[in-house]
């Protein structure tokens, strides 16, 4: 049995799954092997069911509020069923085949990650509960979903504080119908996706996480939306518009955490590295039209978007951090002129090309897509210090998780202020700044109020269009706000 110190019970009856060691009063019979124990207040009373391990950077993470409901294999089978089951309308999808069944605490169900890719299951497991329990994990999905393929792995970003071993398993089913562990003789061949009407294809087993982020599908959407409407000359208007964050206003909420006026030497070691010189245009194009001619030759300026016109103007895209090439391709598909993609990762880049290239032979996109699409290997923060001004109509900012813990968001509050003070300097006045975080313990508020140091220092004026938020099958459980962690703001960029 562990017991919580007295006064220390409150999150614990508000349902948050998560009991740190300054609340634990003591496991009382001395050291507990690590498992599912009671939990008891300081009086002895029942609260709930929790897995304790004191190896884990979590060490009590709770399951169940019931107290003849004890989380056993058969709990895990059922809580993994009922994620899918609720799920289940997505199945019916024609245009979207790639969308998470298992989004961990919020489901329920502690570090346990599972996306479906087509007829492949990737299952990433970052806390130890879930590593312990895999088998139940497995069975439960094979019994739910009848996958062709399922792979799953621990989470390299948790394993060091989870005290996991990196290792990836891979099943099939067998004769019976039941789940068969084997390992591959050779490297697996690539699959397709399609999502909105987009298609994607990746090897499965790559990449980072599951291989592609179905968290950004209706950020994609909202993204093509904006590009649309400035291709057509149409001024972007919010559905929902949520205030402004200019310079002028917002940064009184700095508490002086990053103060600092070019504070890029806090970018907390994201912006070390340089530019690189691999560069180039996606494919060999023998007829261009007259915009991607004339971008990749300089561009005349009058291709940008004029905010204070209604002509058609194709408008000038970076998506920094494209990975699979998601934006990119929405961008194209809504009329982008030219989209310049950047990434650390060169076999992301390849990916990214591959996808575009898929696209335009299906005819999602126009067939000359790939003449105006420019790839670039580079530090995203490198590249947007060295960057032309007004080069750009419309930028979007997708970068890798700034803050894997608590401990880590002050830092990372520095770099994501840091990223955008850069982009609100260089965008065209007028343009729009399309920017996420995917870092659960960066609130909404807090990334609002980075946004105001970020416009304060660019000396500019910043409206909020939208908020987007995570799609429906990576719900919020309203007891563990972190489950919230993807937070997009569309905003645009104004002169000061």
């Amino acid at each position: 049995m562990v017991y919580i110190v007295k006064g220390k019970e409150k999150s614990l009856l508000r349902r948050h799954p998560w009991v740190f060691s300054g609340a634990i009063d003591g496991l009382r019979g001395g050291r507990v092997q690590a498992g599912v124990h009671k939990v008891l207040s300081s009086e002895g009373n029942f609260l709930a069911w929790g897995w304790y391990d004191a190896d884990s950077h979590i060490p009590l993470r709770l399951l169940s509020w019931k107290e003849d409901d004890k989380p056993d294999g058969e709990w895990w089978e059922r809580k993994m069923v009922e994620s899918v089951e609720r799920r289940r309308g997505l199945f019916a999808s024609r245009d979207t085949n790639s969308f998470r069944l298992i989004h961990g605490e919020a489901d329920f169900l502690p570090g346990v990650s599972c996306d479906k890719h087509g007829d492949v299951l990737r299952v990433v497991l970052s806390a130890r509960p879930a590593f312990f329990n895999r088998k139940h994990i497995v069975w439960a999905l094979f019994d739910a979903v009848r996958p062709g393929l399922l792979i799953l792995n621990t989470d390299p970003a948790f394993c060091g504080i989870e005290h996991l071993k990196e290792s990836t398993e891979y099943y099939m089913a067998g004769p019976d119908g039941e789940p068969e562990i084997f390992q591959p003789e050779k490297a697996l061949d690539p699959i397709e996706i399609v999502e909105n009407g987009v298609y994607y294809t990746f090897i499965p087993g790559t990449g980072q996480k599951s291989g592609f982020f179905c968290d950004q599908r209706n950020s994609r959407m909202v993204f093509e939306k904006y590009v649309r409407e400035m291709a057509s000359g149409v001024e972007p208007l919010s559905s929902n518009a949520s205030g402004s964050a200019s310079g002028s206003g917002s940064s009184s909420n700095a508490s002086g955490a990053a103060s600092a006026s070019g504070s890029s030497s806090n970018a907390s070691g994201a912006a070390s590295g340089s530019v690189s010189a691999f560069s180039e245009v996606s494919a060999p194009c023998a007829s261009r039209s007259a915009v991607s001619a004339s971008y990749e030759q300089g561009g005349p300026s009058d291709l940008s978007f004029a905010s204070a016109s209604n002509e058609k103007r194709p408008p000038v895209v970076l998506d920094a951090c494209c990975y699979t090439g998601s934006f990119t391709i929405h961008a194209m598909r809504g009329g982008a002129g030219s989209v310049d993609c950047v990434d650390s990762s060169l076999d992301a880049l390849e990916r990214m090309r591959r996808n575009v290239r898929l696209n335009a032979e299906r005819g999602v996109i126009p067939a000359d897509s790939a003449c105006r699409v420019r790839i670039e290997k580079a530090d995203m923060f490198e590249y947007l210090r060295s960057m032309e001004p007004d080069k750009y109509d419309i930028i979007v900012l997708d970068p890798p998780k700034l803050a894997k813990t608590q401990k880590d968001l002050q830092a990372a509050m520095k770099g994501y202020k840091d990223l955008n003070r850069i982009a609100m300097e260089k965008i065209k006045r007028g343009g729009i700044l399309f920017t996420c975080s995917c870092s659960g313990a960066l609130g909404w508020d807090d990334f609002r109020t980075v946004l105001g140091w970020a416009a304060k220092d660019a000396g500019v004026e910043v409206q909020i269009l939208e908020r987007v938020s995570q799609p429906e099958d990576h719900p919020v459980r309203l007891s563990f706000p972190e489950s919230e962690y993807l937070k997009v703001f569309v905003l645009r960029v104004l002169s000061g």
